[in-house]
């Protein structure tokens, strides 16, 4: 089974040690089982891909149902717990208020941008996921059109407009070669690195934050008192982790540049 560590985990022993109340607050519990199960299932949805599309019989029996459903089950998983992460945030450190212009979504996007410049934090861009969710919505609202395809053993796709231009541009992390189809499972593993790795960064200056707005308020309490649920909270369980693992190797591969991409924590 692999364990990656789960992006709230610093937070979660910050708020144990000041600010324990926090942890047993069931609307806070509740955030967290929904934030860690959607994350999880990210990571199975795109295991799901890679599986099944190898198995013959089951796609033959099922191919319409499953090429479309699994992809858009992990677009909709990543989404969500996305936006999971940012209630959780703003339930520790309460959003700025929006403006007519921005939104308080927005207003600490601004915030975190400046802590990612600030630690020389590159990779970590808002932009991927602002992309990756009107694509979501136009999918799922029908503006756009998802094309699946199931060749040579590889569920792939392209989203098009209504002209029949293609909405993703090539990436030698998950294209076909040089054609403008898109590998599902390596689109998809792709993207899992990039949201882990964001809120892993997210979670560390939420932290920061709930540090700074309750200076006067800290105070320590005994690091056992919430062991268990300390515990609970830690990792992301995969049980098909030799699987994943070769996903990530897989599109690292098919990168022509230097460029590579794994989990911060493993």
């Amino acid at each position: 089974m692999s364990i990656i560590r789960n992006p709230v985990f610093d937070l979660i022993l910050t708020l144990n040690k000041y600010n324990s109340s926090v942890l047993t607050d069931s609307k806070f519990e509740m955030l967290m089982k929904n934030f860690k199960t959607n994350l999880t299932n990210v990571f199975y949805g795109t295991l799901f891909i890679s599986n099944v599309q190898k198995d013959e019989v089951v796609m033959k029996n099922y191919e319409r149902i499953i090429k479309h459903e699994a992809i858009e089950y992990v677009f909709y998983k990543i989404s969500t717990t996305w936006d999971l992460a940012y209630q959780i945030g703003n339930f520790v450190v309460p959003l700025p208020k929006g403006t007519k212009s921005k939104t308080k979504y927005e207003l600490l996007q601004e915030e975190f941008d400046k802590y990612c410049e600030s630690n020389n934090l590159n990779r970590i861009d808002f932009r991927w996921y602002k992309e990756f969710s009107q694509l979501r919505n136009r999918i799922v609202h029908g503006g756009k059109n998802l094309i699946v395809y199931y060749e040579d053993n590889r569920i792939k796709f392209q989203i098009y407009d209504n002209n029949v231009d293609e909405i993703i541009d090539y990436n030698d992390f998950y294209n076909d070669g040089q054609r403008s189809l898109i590998f599902a499972d390596y689109y998809f593993t792709y993207y899992t690195i990039l949201l882990h790795n964001y809120l892993y960064e997210f979670f560390k200056f939420i932290t920061q934050k709930f540090i700074v707005n309750n200076t006067e308020k800290l105070c320590e309490f005994d690091e056992k008192e919430n062991e268990y649920f300390i515990n609970m909270w830690k990792s992301i369980e995969i049980n098909d982790d030799e699987r994943f693992k070769q996903l990530i190797d897989e599109i690292n591969i098919n990168k022509k540049q230097n460029e590579k991409y794994d989990f911060y924590y493993r």
